[in-house]
């Protein structure tokens, strides 16, 4: 022990001498050579005798953290005068040209590992260089990129991730110790049972369901089992669960992901998750098996978004391997995983915090600028931020065709001067669709959910203004949002900073379809959000504040009315939002005579009246902003001129 302590403290002295103190480090090349032959037995023989302690003291050390040791951190490296380094990564006080360019070799020599040590120190003034440098590494070799990743703290590796085109070697994955599938069954299993009682009705009903167990009632007017007739076979009556256990792997998976969204969307329960469920052990055996299958990946996804959330947790999300597959996943082609995984990034390196409901459509890589507008979606009734929002679906022959226009099209269109959001939240028509009690929210409290996770991401900023897109229910939703902010101090940036709002076949005066006599909402089970545009009273309330609010703060109001009726059935054809329900007293009415109330928010094509319309109205609060930027640089410019010539 006593002889691997004097070799170590040997080799660091020498190597301290040889390469920072040396004046000029091509002298002594004698004594270099034989310093890095002495260095390289050293190494090897302190390494083994370390690693082979910590193995057996600790058999179930994490894989990573033993790769890490296992490999070290080059001592010539740790031991480099890294803060008094200049921009271009060579040491400020050498002057000598010879000099320069042997650091300058060194450093390119050395490679990634070399860039990595500096990137680490935050505040160095050459960091930006090496976090260039780093993401443009994709010609050196697997083993070199394994070694710079093993050389990276987890701030190096998230902003890393962040960047387009990063190579997703440079990010170890997860590992995984059995490859058997019995294990994954068995393991999601065992965390359903070990969830509390006293867990939210939402996940518990989703837990209970996956155990065969029979759930609690979801609503108030549906029950989870039904009684039908005797068959033949059998003479008493059967009872039959609407909603079964999964009868497969990939069904189990899917749906204990469902419970874990729920279980992790509270504070409080990531942490319990993570430590006391063994979570992250979990996900990495579910992405193991399902990796090929987007539709579970992209819950996988949102689950390892509301974990980032919690700043607890990032480093143990590096550490076991998320960020190799939130690299991957951001250059999918499925734009439900593509974006969310953006967003669990977007968290991670601590742009801003998007919560639950709230996905960030653009950018989904680091750019440089400063955006000037936020552009927010909202979607309806049985809609979400990724079914809502797409092409028209009689262009899906199309090469070009758009699961997401707004991340397609408006990105392309408008670049970093602005902030694509979209916002998803639970909407159904029917109350049999919900499986869990207290599902859905009233209108009032869905708009103070959104508004908490709107400002959280930092809309309302007043370097940004704010412009509303808005589809059916989407419209009620945000005017209530603006009036809470009338009301609230909390939200008040979000209705001072508000330049507009596009409403889709939005019901301002109640909904006629929404109307079922006593007998028929028995049989039919209207949801909550259903019976609240149905009451035209209380929405033509809200649609009174709106005007007042609209002409006090100079809200630009755009409202789009479906010109045909929607088909529901082969003979059922009728308007969701009739014209008469749908018309604003305030700034334009627009009837669209070849849309229904779906295909409204699907545009066929960038000639489409919806989206003209909206980048007409992006560039007249683009152009707003910039004129008003210049009429204070100007003033500004005026006041100097004036103070320079009272002191002349």
């Amino acid at each position: 022990m006593s002889c691997l302590n004097f070799i170590t403290r040997t080799r660091k002295a020498y190597l301290h001498c040889m390469i920072v103190r040396s004046p000029n480090p091509m002298k002594n090349l004698k004594d270099k050579i034989y310093a890095l032959g002495v260095f390289s037995a050293s190494s090897a023989l302190f390494a083994s005798y370390h690693i082979s302690q910590i193995t057996l003291s600790n058999p179930n050390l994490n894989t990573i953290s033993v790769e890490r040791l296992k490999l070290g951190k080059d001592e010539y490296l740790e031991h480099l005068p890294i803060y008094s380094l200049d921009r271009q990564g060579c040491p400020s006080s050498s002057s000598n040209y010879i000099e320069r360019r042997w650091w300058r070799d060194f450093c390119f020599q050395q490679g990634p590992k070399y860039w990595a040590l500096i990137a680490n120190t935050s505040r160095h003034i050459a960091r930006p260089l090496a976090l260039e440098i780093l993401s443009k590494t994709h010609s050196v070799s697997d083993s070199v990129l394994y070694k710079t990743a093993l050389a990276c703290d987890h701030k190096t590796l998230i902003n890393l991730a962040k960047r387009q085109g990063i190579d997703a070697r440079l990010f170890l994955p997860p590992k995984i110790y059995s490859h058997n599938s019995t294990d994954l069954s068995s393991q999601s299993y065992k965390f359903l049972m070990a969830l509390p009682d006293n867990i939210d009705n939402c996940t518990r009903s989703h837990a209970n369901i996956l155990l065969g167990k029979t759930p609690p009632i979801m609503s108030e007017f549906l029950y989870e089992e039904i009684e039908i007739e005797p068959s033949a076979d059998d003479a008493s009556p059967r009872r039959v669960d609407l909603f079964p256990p999964p009868q497969t792997l990939a069904s189990l998976t899917s749906s204990t992901l469902d419970v874990i969204t729920h279980l992790t969307r509270i504070p409080q329960q990531r942490h319990e998750f993570i430590y006391t469920y063994e979570g992250l052990q979990l996900l990495t055996r579910m992405w193991f098996t399902f990796s090929s299958d987007d539709v579970i990946m992209a819950k996988l996804a949102n689950v390892i978004r509301n974990l980032t959330l919690d700043e607890l947790n990032h480093q143990l999300l590096v550490d076991g391997g998320f960020l190799h597959l939130l690299v991957n996943w951001t250059a999918s082609f499925n734009t439900r995983l593509k974006v969310t995984a953006s967003t669990a990034l977007a968290n991670l390196s601590k742009e801003s915090q998007y919560s639950n409901g709230v996905y960030l459509l653009h950018p989904l890589y680091e750019e440089v600028g400063d955006r000037e507008l936020d552009v927010i979606f909202v979607h309806g009734i049985n809609g979400s931020a990724f079914h809502t929002w797409r092409q028209s679906d009689t262009a899906r022959d199309h090469i070009n065709y758009s699961w997401c226009w707004p991340l397609d099209w408006l990105a392309k269109k408008f670049g970093s001067a602005m902030r694509v959001l979209a916002v998803d939240y639970t909407s159904s028509a029917f109350s049999w669709r919900s499986r869990a009690k207290n599902q859905q929210l009233n209108i009032h409290d869905q708009a103070v959910a959104l508004a908490d996770a709107l400002c959280s991401c930092e809309v309302g900023d007043p370097s940004r203004k704010v412009l509303w897109v808005a589809h059916s229910l989407g419209g009620l939703l945000v005017k209530q949002i603006l009036v809470l902010a009338k009301e609230n101090e909390k939200y008040k940036k979000l209705l001072h900073n508000t330049e507009g709002v596009m409403f889709l076949a939005v019901p301002h005066r109640g909904c006629p379809a929404a109307r079922f006599s006593k007998k028929t909402s028995y049989l039919a089970h209207p949801s909550l959000h259903l019976r609240q545009i149905a009451d035209s009273d209380q929405l033509n309330a809200l649609n009174e504040e709106y005007l007042q609010l609209a002409a006090q703060h100079g809200i630009t109001s755009k409202n789009f009315l479906e010109g045909l009726p929607t088909r529901l059935a082969s003979k059922i054809n009728i308007h969701i939002v009739p014209p008469e329900c749908a018309e604003l007293e305030v700034g334009e009415n627009i009837l669209l005579r070849e849309d229904n109330h779906i295909t409204i928010c699907k545009p066929k094509d960038r000639s489409s009246p919806i989206y003209l319309s909206l980048v007409e109205t992006v560039n007249h609060i683009l152009h707003k902003q910039d004129s008003a930027d210049s009429g204070e640089s100007a003033h500004s410019s005026e006041l100097s001129h004036l103070y320079e010539c009272l002191h002349f």
